[in-house]
């Protein structure tokens, strides 16, 4: 986390970039999101949606390129066990431990929106919010 004056995010995320390229000699991709868009997000989780024993709920922040609706026609979802919410720029994907092996979301990596994805799960996106 950090703040700044600036307000756009991709023109953030670019030089972030290329700073990280030029200190690594590699490049790394980065999403960067504003703190009104995590506090959104983090309240658009049903707070029964948790990461513990019985559950699991990540939150796939998307690259811009795929930050729409849409792109949950991109996966791979068994209906009555996975359980998705699109929010501006993530989808929010929860799940019982107990039907992991039935779910879709296995079968996310390696593909091609999984390249143009972080995931994290729901405790650190509730954390960050809680830090904002």
């Amino acid at each position: 986390m950090f703040e700044t004056q600036r307000t756009d995010t991709n023109k953030l995320s670019q030089h972030i970039e290329k700073a990280l390229k030029k200190e690594f000699g590699f490049d790394i991709p980065v999403i960067v999101r504003d703190k009104r868009n995590i506090l959104n997000l983090a309240k658009s989780i049903p707070s029964s949606w948790t990461n513990d024993s019985m559950h699991k709920t990540d939150v796939l922040f998307l690259w811009n390129s795929y930050d729409n609706k849409k792109t949950v026609s991109l996966l791979s979802i068994t209906p009555q066990i996975d359980n998705l919410i699109y929010v501006r720029g993530a989808i929010i994907w929860s799940l019982k431990k107990k039907n992991y092996a039935k779910s879709g979301i296995h079968k996310l990596i390696g593909t091609l929106l999984y390249k143009h994805m972080t995931v994290r799960n729901v405790n650190t996106v509730r954390k960050l919010a809680s830090l904002m």
